[in-house]
């Protein structure tokens, strides 16, 4: 007979309680929304890809990393490679410092999350999120604001 994760004096979770993650000094099991483990990907298992500072058109090689970050310094085109070749897609996550301060220039691929590539921050730092369902056919991206 198959044994059930939870025991009788472990806590039985709610029907939107997801998995319990940790416990407190108490004892009492905290959980993860549903949401959170949507995330969680997001930050697990991402290796930081640190491009420094770039002057010139840049090639974001996925096999580098997923969590990519670099400070620009003259105006460039990016280009984005080595997707996995997975039907599950793939994201990432691209951390730039002063990118407005220059012309930064999207692949054809990339469709922006409102229609049109967003105003990034001259002096200061931008959080952009790329993902594919197609092994990088066509990217979606998302800025985020404060």
């Amino acid at each position: 007979m198959a044994q059930s994760i939870w025991s009788a004096t472990a806590v039985t979770p709610a029907a939107t309680d997801r998995i319990p993650v940790d416990t407190g000094a108490a004892g009492a099991p905290s959980r993860w929304t549903g949401q959170q483990i949507a995330d969680a990907s997001g930050f697990i298992g991402k290796t930081h890809n640190a491009l420094g500072s770039i002057s010139t058109n840049t090639a974001i090689n996925l096999a580098n990393g997923t969590y990519v970050s670099a400070t620009i310094g003259a105006a460039l085109t990016f280009t984005i490679t080595n997707p996995p070749a997975s039907p599950n897609g793939c994201e990432f996550t691209l951390v730039l410092t002063n990118g407005g301060a220059y012309t930064v220039t999207w692949p054809g691929s990339v469709t922006w999350a409102g229609g049109t590539a967003p105003t990034l921050t001259e002096s200061g730092v931008d959080v952009l999120h790329f993902a594919t369902g197609n092994g990088g056919t066509n990217w979606y991206a998302a800025h985020d604001r404060d």
